[in-house]
């Protein structure tokens, strides 16, 4: 059982099914417009870790 978010994010670590971003992204229309792009190709799970106007 999956107790939390990073027991899940590391579970994806492990599974190489992971993709983090660290690419300064615009949280607006750019997260969503990647997201759509690597899901439509069945790409993996995206964390995106350098979000603009995020701290």
């Amino acid at each position: 059982m999956i107790r939390d978010l990073r027991a899940f994010l590391e579970i994806l670590r492990r599974e190489d099914s992971l993709l983090e971003v660290s690419t300064p992204v615009d949280p607006d229309l750019e997260i969503a417009e990647i997201h759509r792009r690597v899901i439509a190709q069945g790409g993996p799970a995206l964390l995106f870790t350098n979000v603009k106007g995020s701290s």
